[in-house]
């Protein structure tokens, strides 16, 4: 394909001067705005390893945890409803090429480098959600028809712009001014990936270079081309490179080496790299000991710190998901009977010991069956006739419906 054509087809997507696609940005050369000179995109993010690690991390976290979805029970309560048209859509195939951690892995990690995700949602005869495509979110622009109804316009490579209304798009939108459209945190973040990249980039030109830079080398008289040309291309066939460096430095004809590069240390290289660490982690709202800078855990604060992702990292993100899936797939006559909810209780599980104290105060208060600790800890019920779904409170531990009928006054 001649650069006509794909750049007629890239048009086709209507990017406009006010809110121009990433790809135009890059076409001409934008991108380039941050002090350090780089330009920076989408892709280029996940080259700083902390990014890919947070990304992979999140999309990875909220891909593995349990989707079922629920039945409400009266009065209160719920159970699983496996006769549900969503739950094995979405707990185990959204569509007949993806499981149900892939779909949401890729969702969720556009989610997080593009401040959007977008799925197509196909019905059948009744309405209901059958398969759940992804679409990549360069790929989206969110619109009004006159009559302000919201859709999707969908750039098409191999053809024109097609679109979804807003009720048949399954859109999950990261922080918004308005509602419909996610911040981009490559916008917000570019500085931090430019530094992170220009650090990356200086520390391996540095060891490229053999740890030695720059230089001046100073002649007492003046060479001619051709002998400055062979001067250069055997002193860096000797020294230059990670093998060569610490060489012993030879230098004839009273030639003297003074070194300009400012040392490492002076210039804070490894400071700056191990900032960028926690600053790309306080962007994703991660802990930094979860991308596996430990400089600040302890064995005292960690599983707090473990909590902590959770509560403010993952459950805003799920919650996110929650609704939406709530909103689009959910048909209105069902809203009020069925939902579907992230299972977050693996994640916020103790150690042995605090599991135990708990187990405990839960079943000793009457609060907690054997059968529910055994479920929460992943384990099969205790037959009902054997008192797997009692409930017990303290004292001679006896039934809370025998409470009453003077069994604890015995003995």
């Amino acid at each position: 394909m001649n650069v006509v054509k794909k750049f007629t087809r890239y048009l086709r997507s209507k990017t406009t001067l006010k809110e121009p696609a990433s790809w135009l940005v890059r076409w001409f050369g934008g991108g380039r705005d941050s002090p350090s000179g780089l330009m920076v995109s989408e892709e280029d993010m996940l080259k700083v390893s902390a990014v890919f690690a947070c990304v992979n991390l999140i999309s990875n976290t909220i891909a593995s945890l349990p989707l079922p979805t629920y039945r409400r029970l009266i009065p209160r309560g719920k159970e699983r409803a496996h006769d549900h048209h969503l739950y094995d859509l979405l707990a185990y195939e959204p569509n007949p090429e993806m499981s149900s951690f892939d779909f949401r892995k890729v969702l969720q990690s556009q989610l997080d480098l593009y401040g959007n995700c977008y799925a197509e949602i196909l019905r059948d005869g009744r309405g209901y959600a059958i398969e759940l495509w992804p679409i990549p979110p360069q790929l989206v622009r969110a619109r009004r028809d006159r009559q302000k109804r919201l859709f999707y316009e969908v750039s098409v490579p191999d053809g024109p712009p097609r679109d979804i209304w807003a009720v048949d798009m399954l859109h999950i939108r990261a922080l918004s001014d308005n509602g419909i459209q996610g911040f981009q945190p490559l916008v917000h973040a570019r500085e931090i990936v430019a530094l992170a990249l220009a650090a990356e980039g200086y520390g391996a030109a540095f060891f490229g270079n053999g740890a030695v830079a720059s230089g001046i080398v100073e002649m007492p008289g003046k060479l001619t081309d051709k002998a400055l040309e062979d001067f250069k291309r055997d002193f860096n066939e000797k020294y230059q490179g990670l093998g060569k460096a610490h060489r012993i430095l030879f230098l004839e004809q009273g030639l003297k080496f003074h070194q300009v590069t400012i040392p490492n240390d002076n210039a804070q290289f490894l400071e700056t790299r191990k900032y960028q660490v926690e600053e790309v982690a306080r962007f994703f709202g991660v802990p930094p000991h979860k991308i596996a800078d430990l400089g600040r855990s302890t064995n005292n604060n960690i599983e707090h710190q473990g909590i902590e992702y959770v509560q403010d990292c993952i459950r805003p993100r799920v919650v996110n998901w929650e609704q939406q899936i709530r909103r689009v797939l959910i048909p209105a006559p069902d809203k009020n009977l069925f939902f579907v909810e992230f299972v977050l209780e693996g994640l916020l599980r103790g150690d042995v010991k605090s599991r135990a104290e708990y187990f405990k105060a839960g079943r000793n208060d009457g609060w907690l069956s054997a059968n529910d600790i055994r479920e929460l800890e992943n384990m099969n019920p205790i037959p009902k006739e054997l008192g797997g779904d009692d409930y017990l409170i303290n004292g001679n531990m006896v039934p809370i419906s025998q409470a009453g009928e003077g069994g604890a006054a015995d003995g």
